[in-house]
């Protein structure tokens, strides 16, 4: 919260630059109702884009909610890894102290505390990484096909998300 509540009255604050800048302005025209490319392939993970749109389209173009909004993915994202550390470290001595570390380390890294004050994909990593494990896990103890089916669905979106597979150079 301290780190957010600097950040908000910084230098940087609604102040764009490389990536950043490139998310922002193509969520601006999405949430304007244009689409993306031309006719060139879009090189980025369309999902945090399309969800930039989504707020721009709800809040405006400030970075405020977006930025909140990211913040609480930052602790979702801990409360995850609490949840994956416990279900892998289950049974095992010092399991749930090894879940706090792991969330606390989590909560407090630096590169996401920094990131999640910025406009860039590298959040839903946060999200979408340790929720797409907790789901395989879960689907292979079942062995339910509707586990499988949401390990699916939460495995592409995380693809969307992250961008697996795209390429990171504009021509």
């Amino acid at each position: 919260v301290a780190h957010f509540y600097f950040f908000a009255g910084g230098p940087y604050y609604d102040n764009h630059a490389f990536d950043s800048l490139n998310y922002f302005e193509d969520a601006v025209k999405i949430s304007k109702g244009g689409w993306l490319g031309g006719n060139d392939a879009y090189f980025r993970a369309p999902l945090y884009t399309y969800w930039l749109a989504l707020i721009f389209r709800i809040f405006g173009t400030g970075s405020l909610v977006p930025i909140a909004l990211q913040w609480v993915m930052g602790i979702v994202g801990a409360l995850l890894i609490h949840r994956l550390t416990l279900r892998l470290t289950r049974g095992l001595p010092g399991g749930p102290e090894t879940a706090l570390v792991a969330t606390a380390l989590a909560l407090f890294y630096g590169l996401q505390v920094h990131y999640e004050t910025q406009l860039l994909d590298v959040i839903m990593q946060c999200v979408f990484g340790p929720w797409t494990v907790l789901a395989g896990i879960k689907a292979f103890r079942t062995g339910r096909g509707r586990d499988f089916a949401l390990f699916g669905l939460i495995g592409a979106l995380g693809c969307l998300a992250f961008g697996i597979g795209t390429s990171e150079v504009e021509h």
